[in-house]
């Protein structure tokens, strides 16, 4: 693996030390999938990972566009659909669950038929009964979802398997 120091690490000068060398190991391992520039849309509060993804999946040819929180997000989608969402399940305001909720009542079938893949560091909730909130926004129709922390190529294999 190679070494960057934190003043060498240009993008990565920003992320946390366990962040970037997952980034550093995805660099060396030369990533990129035929990705064929799907759009991506990241829907996530925290900068970091925001970064963090838009790095990982521009570097396997994604083209991403990211909101900081759900309303963004659902601005962004009524005025170009990606191909997919990625989003968080907590966020202040509008929650994970209200976005997938208005995706999937959205009158246009462009919209309504994006898949969401959901995002959450709760895996506490999946050992509960349905009203876990990852329960609740598979209900209301996210078609997949991944723990946080990940690896970038369980990331880049969720997001595949579903395109």
């Amino acid at each position: 693996m190679c070494s960057l120091s934190r003043a060498s690490r240009g993008p990565l000068a920003g992320l946390s030390e366990a962040s970037s060398l997952i980034m550093e190991a995805d660099l060396e391992r030369g990533g990129n999938l035929n990705t064929s520039k799907k759009d991506i849309l990241v829907i996530e509060d925290n900068l970091d990972i925001r970064i963090l993804i838009t790095l990982i999946l521009e570097g396997e040819g994604f083209r991403v566009t990211s909101a900081s929180d759900g309303l963004d997000g659902l601005n962004q989608i009524k005025i170009s659909p990606p191909d997919i969402v990625l989003l968080d399940l907590m966020m202040p305001g509008i929650s994970g669950i209200e976005v997938v909720r208005k995706i999937r009542s959205s009158p246009d079938p462009a919209i309504e038929s994006i898949p969401i893949l959901l995002l959450t560091a709760k895996s506490a909730e999946l050992a509960r009964p349905d009203d876990s909130g990852v329960n609740l926004a598979m209900a209301a129709g996210a078609n997949s979802f991944l723990i946080k922390p990940f690896i970038s190529g369980q990331l880049v294999n969720a997001i595949t398997s579903i395109l």
